[in-house]
């Protein structure tokens, strides 16, 4: 790597400093000390590379052992409130005391509510020890369902663990930017809630130095997204032609407790279109209506293997058995083609015709076409250099970036050695012109004060009082990553509400070394220099 640090008339040592600031979640002694030692061009070779992270995830999964689990384990363990409620009633349904208890105690909208609320203020208590719900103790007891709640604070705790904590920096960094540029929701506590510590593990980190369209195929295959953005009820229309034939849902069924899970004709376009939009070639990025609704029928069919729910075995069976009598359908993991709901007509997609009778494969087609496209690089590049550099994305960098993603099938390393080999990153007019996020205030000020962390719950809940719930943006768009939504007065007041509590040891679980717990400190942590990158 050849950086360009001198030429704009850095030192070394500011370089260190810049580029800290820049590419990690803040300084530390012992992180200095390590880059001076290495060498800045060596250390950040290190940084974008594969390198060995078994000690740190085996820590990791140490401290939040939900962090272990497969998607299956986990689909079937913490079921989302919703569902755990529907597979009570099914498991219960012949027992009177149950029904008699659930229509006398239950208000289940209410319930609901209560849920989101927890959800979203990082309350770890079970949704039995909620008030209106304790009854329901012993049939989550008797189902072995583990605590919601607590899946939904590990999956938070473990990225601001891992954001204080880790080695890998830039990996860090670069999970949260992904993450933010293929948003999914917890604030769908029902459906998406449950899948999105796998999707941050197994899409997101598992790509994040790999290329951007094995990433962005796994975030396609994925019940988070395909959920989140609901193509999991995108179904051929009813006059279209199938790739199987479609069998009519029983009334009995319609009326029944499995209602939610038929699937009835129609397209949804929201994936097809937060795909074009938002995930590959932008707004401006030369699509049309057209090629929305050509791609909505493209991924057809794209669905959640509906055996991650726990059915009792014999429904299970039934589903396994009508799956294997559709010739062109299949499992793979947590991802069903569904071939009877497939839109199996030909399609003109950005000026490309997909031929009649064509199945999955048009989907991943369609997408390493969107992967490939120069609008794509663009928007991709112009996203990554304002989060790395300035909310005044220069051009000139967006460029070279772009050239790197397209001269590399849109390898992520490669982008980010282009972005840190180019002058005008190194330029000093871009020096803490950033604003941190408050999760990147709040990471930063942990690691910086050298925080001895017992509990991440308050830490979590100051960084929801600043505006950002982690894994909480409701909108697709992700979090917005400009200075002036971040700056609002509310959340000023509180990153110095926070500032004064964590030097004063007033925050649960963490704990300061003596040193850092001084006025001065304090005042650092208030400073407009530390709000920035």
């Amino acid at each position: 790597m050849n950086l360009a640090y001198k030429s704009m008339g850095l030192s070394e040592s500011e370089a260190i400093d810049y580029a800290v600031s820049k590419l990690t979640f803040g300084a530390t002694k012992g992180l200095i000390g390590e880059i001076k030692s290495e060498g800045l061009e060596n250390w950040l070779e290190k940084q974008l590379s594969l390198a060995s992270k078994y000690s740190f995830e085996k820590e990791v999964e140490s401290r939040f052992p939900i962090t272990k689990l497969s998607i299956k384990e986990i689909a079937k363990t913490y079921p989302s409130p919703g569902i755990s409620l529907i597979l009570m009633g099914i498991k219960f349904r012949k027992d009177k005391k149950f029904k008699k208890e659930l229509e006398e105690k239950l208000l289940v909208n209410e319930m609901l509510a209560t849920i989101n609320a927890s959800v979203a203020n990082v309350d770890r208590r079970a949704i039995y020890e909620l008030e209106g719900g304790e009854f329901l103790r012993k049939y989550f007891e008797e189902l072995e369902f583990g605590n919601f709640m607590e899946l939904m604070y590990q999956l938070r705790a473990q990225k601001l663990y891992r954001a204080v904590h880790s080695p890998f920096q830039i990996q860090e960094t670069l999970a949260d930017f992904w993450f933010n540029h293929l948003n999914v929701s917890i604030t769908r506590v029902n459906d998406t809630a449950p899948y999105v510590l796998s999707y941050d593990q197994d899409v997101i980190r598992a790509n994040v130095l790999g290329h951007f369209d094995k990433m962005l195929k796994a975030s396609a295959h994925h019940p988070a997204m395909l959920i989140y953005l609901d193509n999991n009820h995108s179904n051929a229309d009813e006059s279209s032609q199938t790739l199987d034939r479609r069998k009519p849902p029983a009334k009995k069924l319609l009326e029944s407790e499995f209602r939610q899970f038929l699937q009835m004709p129609g397209i949804n376009e929201n994936y097809a279109r937060e795909l074009l939009e938002l995930h590959t070639l932008g707004v401006d990025g030369g699509y049309t209506q057209n090629d929305v609704e050509e791609l909505s029928r493209i991924l057809s069919g794209w669905k959640v293997n509906p055996l991650l729910i726990r059915f009792h075995w014999l429904l299970s069976f039934f589903i396994k058995q009508g799956i294997k009598k559709n010739k062109k359908s299949f499992l793979d993991g947590a991802f069903f083609f569904d071939s009877t709901h497939h839109d199996s007509g030909s399609k003109t997609f950005l000026g490309r015709r997909f031929s009649e009778k064509g199945g999955y494969e048009q989907g991943i087609q369609a997408i390493e076409t969107l992967a490939a496209h120069p609008s794509t690089a663009q928007f991709i590049s112009a996203k990554l250099v304002k989060r790395f550099v300035s909310d005044d994305a220069p051009q000139s960098l967006i460029d070279k970036v772009a050239k790197a993603y397209t001269s590399s099938a849109g390898h992520i390393p490669t982008m980010m050695r282009n972005l840190l080999e180019a002058k005008e990153f190194w330029d000093p007019k871009h020096a803490h012109v950033k604003v941190k996020t408050p999760f990147e205030y709040v990471a930063s000020a942990l690691r910086s004060s050298e925080a001895k962390i017992s509990s991440e719950q308050e830490a979590l809940q100051w960084i929801v009082r600043m505006g950002e719930p982690i894994y909480g943006y409701q909108v697709p768009t992700g979090f917005p990553d400009t200075k002036t939504y971040w700056t609002t007065g509310t959340g000023l007041i509180n990153r110095m509400k926070f500032a004064d509590a964590l030097t004063s040891s007033k925050i649960a679980g963490i704990q300061l070394p003596a040193e850092f717990r001084t006025s001065e400190w304090k005042r650092e942590l208030s400073s407009p220099r530390f709000q920035k990158q």
